[in-house]
């Protein structure tokens, strides 16, 4: 997906003290088909718990994918973009939100960050502030609360996937 017109809504950084190739393999990794349980990707494993759904289904490839939810009422739940020559994953949904995950190699194990950004299209772009949800993740990110629970939450799992410290930094 081009996504010329991002705003930046905001950022999140952390170190995870495991080799840059260990955190390739786990952020990275999504194939297509129909997944459930320890073979739900790393990086979807938050999405069984906002479906009702327990099993994803995950379409497309080798980049660009859209991942469903399963069962009786079938959903689109996110798209989901793996570069892995950038060693970038990115999901986005709705018409507004992009989350884009990048890693990056350190002295001290593998840097990531998370970059949250506006891609409504043109005009529409105007509207997000108003949009519940951008409120709570726009506050999530103020000088006033520097800190990011969903990030810490998500870089404490990839410290017990991969038995290493992970931190914001």
């Amino acid at each position: 997906m081009k996504t010329p017109n991002k705003i930046l809504i905001g950022s999140s950084s952390g170190l995870v003290e495991a080799p840059y190739e260990r955190l390739i393999s786990l952020l990275l990794d999504v194939q297509s088909g129909m997944v459930g349980g320890s073979r739900i990707p790393f990086i979807l494993s938050g999405l069984t718990q906002a479906s009702t759904s327990a099993n994803l289904d995950i379409r497309g490839g080798p980049e660009h994918f859209t991942v469903y939810s399963t069962g009786v009422h079938v959903s689109r739940l996110v798209n989901v973009e793996v570069l892995r020559k950038e060693a970038l994953v990115a999901i986005y949904g709705g018409y507004w939100y992009r989350g884009e995950y990048t890693l990056e190699q350190h002295q001290k194990g593998t840097l990531i960050k998370l970059s949250i950004y506006n891609i409504a299209p043109g005009f529409t772009k105007v509207f997000v502030p108003f949009l519940k949800e951008y409120r709570q993740l726009r506050n999530g990110y103020s000088s006033s609360n520097p800190r990011n629970p969903a990030f810490e939450a998500f870089l404490e799992s990839i410290g017990k996937q991969l038995a290493c410290k992970a931190c914001t930094i």
